[in-house]
C-alpha cells in the first residue's frame, strides 16, 4: 500500500501463480486459467454463433471432473506447444455439426482454426470456473513471459487448488501467506495483501473485510456468524410446520376421546395409549414425507425434460433424501408425543366428556 492508500487489485498473476502457488505444500493440483470466459463470434454456412470461450491449462482437466463424450482434454504437450486444439460442449457440437461426430472437425475462432478432440456434457453457467460452450489451451508462452517479468500487474489468470482435503485448508493459506510474503511489492507501495479466496470468499469478500472486525480473526468470525445466522433462520422454518403439525395432531387425538375412554376401561396403560399414537403418527409423517419426495424427483425431472434451466441438469440427491426422512422421522416423534403423553393422562370420566378438562 502507498502512502497515498491506493490499491491495485483483480485476479492472479502468472507470477504470483509461479512464485506463491505451485509451491503449496498438501496440494494436489494446480489449475490456471483465464479469470472469464470470452464471447467469440464464429460462422457456420453463413449463419453466426456465438460462443462462451475459455482459456485453460492441462490440469484444469485433472481438478475438476468433465464427463467426456468423445474424444479427450489437450494433454500438457499440447498445451506447451501451442498446438491449436479444443473441448466443447454437447449442445454446441449439435449446433455446428448436427447428430455427426464433432471429433477432427474444425471451427474458426478469431481467424484460427482450431482442431477439436473432444466433447463433454453441457455445464450450468452457475458453475463459474467450469463454465463455457469451448475449452482451448491458454498462450502458454505469453503466461511463461509475464511469469519472468516477475510483474505483479496484468491481472489475467484464476488459480482452482485440488487439496487432499479440507483438513489441509489452514496450512495451505498459511503458506501461502508465507510465499507472499517474501515478495517484493511494487514501486510506490509498502506490502503486498492477496488472500487465497475461495469462490464462497469471493462472493461475500467485499461484505467481510469491509466490516469492522479484527483483522486475524475476520474470515473465521464472519463464517461462524453466518453459520449461526443461517442455523437460526432453518430452526424458525423449522419451528411453523412443526407446530402446525403438533397442532394437528392435538386436534385428532382429541376426535377420538370415546375409543381412548373404552381402551383406558379395558385396562390399557399409558405407555400403551402414547406408544399407539406416537407409532401412528410416526407412519403417517413418514408416508407424507415419502409421497412429497416423489412428488419431488417426478417435479425435477420434467424441469430436465423441458430444457427451462440452459445447460442445466437437476439431480436427486439420496443423501439429501436420506437427511429429510431423518428430518421428518423427529417431526413425528415430537409432534406425537407431547399430545400422546396429554391424552394419556386423561382420566376415563374426562376422556368420555371429549377431554375437554
Amino acid at each position: 500500500m502507498s502512502n497515498e492508500q491506493s490499491t491495485n487489485a483483480g485476479p492472479a498473476n502468472a507470477y504470483l501463480n509461479e512464485s506463491c502457488v505451485k509451491p503449496l505444500k498438501d496440494v494436489e493440483n494446480v489449475s490456471v486459467q483465464h479469470h472469464s470466459y470470452q464471447k467469440v463470434t464464429t460462422y457456420i454456412q453463413s449463419e453466426r454463433v456465438d460462443i462462451d470461450v475459455k482459456s485453460t491449462d492441462h490440469n484444469y482437466w485433472n481438478v475438476l471432473s468433465f464427463q467426456f463424450l468423445e474424444g479427450r482434454p489437450y494433454s500438457k504437450e499440447e498445451l506447451e506447444g501451442g498446438q491449436q486444439v479444443a473441448v466443447i460442449a454437447k449442445n454446441l457440437s449439435f449446433r455446428l455439426f448436427g447428430n455427426s461426430s464433432a471429433l477432427g472437425k474444425s471451427i474458426t475462432l478469431n481467424h484460427a482454426n482450431y482442431k477439436i478432440i473432444g466433447v463433454v456434457m453441457d455445464v450450468p453457467k452457475l458453475y463459474q470456473s467450469a463454465y463455457a460452450q469451448l475449452w482451448q489451451p491458454l498462450d502458454y508462452a505469453m503466461y511463461l513471459t509475464s511469469a519472468k517479468s516477475k510483474s505483479l500487474n496484468h491481472f489475467s489468470y484464476s488459480v482452482i487448488l485440488l487439496t487432499k482435503g479440507k483438513s489441509y485448508f489452514n496450512s495451505i493459506r498459511q503458506h501461502f501467506a508465507e510465499n507472499v510474503s517474501r515478495l517484493k511489492p511494487p514501486d510506490n507501495f509498502t506490502n503486498i495483501y492477496a488472500p487465497l479466496e475461495t469462490s464462497f470468499d469471493r462472493t461475500f469478500g467485499e461484505f467481510i473485510y469491509s466490516s469492522n472486525f479484527p483483522e486475524k480473526e475476520t474470515p473465521k468470525y464472519f463464517y461462524a456468524k453466518l453459520t449461526l445466522a443461517i442455523a437460526g433462520i432453518l430452526l424458525l422454518f423449522l419451528m411453523v410446520p412443526l407446530l402446525n403439525l403438533t397442532n394437528l395432531t392435538v386436534s385428532r387425538i382429541f376426535e377420538r376421546c370415546s375409543e381412548i375412554g373404552v381402551r383406558k376401561a379395558f385396562g390399557a396403560t399409558k405407555h400403551q395409549m402414547t406408544s399407539q399414537f406416537v407409532y401412528e403418527n410416526l407412519v403417517v409423517t413418514l408416508i407424507g414425507g415419502i409421497l412429497g419426495f416423489s412428488g419431488a424427483w417426478t417435479l425435477l425431472w420434467i424441469i430436465n425434460a423441458s430444457g427451462v434451466i440452459q445447460f442445466g441438469l437437476v439431480t436427486f440427491s439420496f443423501r439429501i433424501f436420506i437427511y429429510g426422512l431423518i428430518v421428518i422421522f423427529l417431526f413425528g416423534l415430537v409432534s406425537g408425543l407431547y399430545p400422546a403423553l396429554k391424552m394419556s393422562k386423561l382420566q376415563i370420566v374426562e376422556t368420555m366428556k371429549g377431554g375437554n378438562k
